[in-house]
């Protein structure tokens, strides 16, 4: 009796071992169907929000090259004299507003700078392909060309080559801000360090074309007059808009 009790209970723990062996491979197919439901799942979260974004870029985009159309063309009148000549020397508005140093002459350079960087930022995320600098930089510089070209024959505006020369800095500069922000997102930071180096190298290559009094305090001095300048005219422009709003 107790040889058949033994034979008995050996089989059921045999049974019970077949029992947990066949269970066990089951949950491991289980939970690697869930993580590959929720593997998909994700990718599926993120290809929807990546062509929401590009979308939302691409609109962004178009309504900035709008814009830009605008400013420099459409709300221009023509003016025959501007196809007299064409701006030439390099860097002349720089040394001009260096010489001058009044706000006025300093907002042309800077803002022919500022108006491009939308275009360097915008660009990339509307369309990966110009994430290489090379097409951003080539696509700032097209796009220039193609507004001087244009403000040459209709007479809306006068051909500079320093025109030419901000515009493709702004869209470089743009073109750098956008890629260090995609770089950090993506924790590459070597590649971050180096698109936040490339802005500041623009700035000292700017000043190597300045006066050699750079560094002084007469210099010192020239940069806080127009700070002082740059402040008093916002000053006065929040005053107006009040004024205005008032009426």
């Amino acid at each position: 009796m107790r040889g058949l009790n033994q034979t008995v209970s050996a089989s059921r723990e045999k049974k019970d071992r077949q029992d947990l062996s066949a269970q066990g491979p089951s949950e491991k197919n289980m939970k690697q169907k869930r993580e590959d439901a929720d593997a998909k799942r994700n990718r599926t979260i993120y290809t929807i929000l990546g062509v929401l974004f590009g979308a939302a870029a691409i609109a962004l985009l178009a309504c900035y090259l709008a814009g830009l159309v605008t400013i420099t063309l459409l709300i221009r009148t023509a003016n025959p004299g501007m196809r007299l000549w064409v701006q030439t020397h390099l860097f002349l508005a720089f040394w001009e507003a260096w010489n001058a140093f009044t706000l006025q002459i300093w907002l042309n350079p800077l803002l022919n700078i500022a108006m491009f960087i939308p275009f360097g930022v915008l660009l990339p995320l509307a369309f990966p392909r110009f994430q290489r600098w090379y097409w951003t930089l080539a696509a700032g510089l097209s796009t220039s060309l193609t507004i001087e070209i244009v403000q040459y024959f209709t007479a809306r505006g006068q051909a500079d080559v320093d025109d030419l020369f901000c515009n493709t800095l702004g869209a470089t500069l743009g073109f750098c801000l956008c890629l260090a922000a995609l770089s950090l997102s993506r924790r590459e930071w070597k590649a971050a360090g180096l698109y936040t180096i490339l802005p500041a190298l623009s700035a000292a290559v700017r000043y190597l074309h300045a006066p050699a009094s750079v560094g002084s305090i007469a210099d010192f001095e020239n940069m806080l007059k127009l700070t002082r300048l740059f402040l008093a005219e916002m000053a006065q422009r929040l005053e107006e808009g009040i004024k205005i709003e008032r009426e």
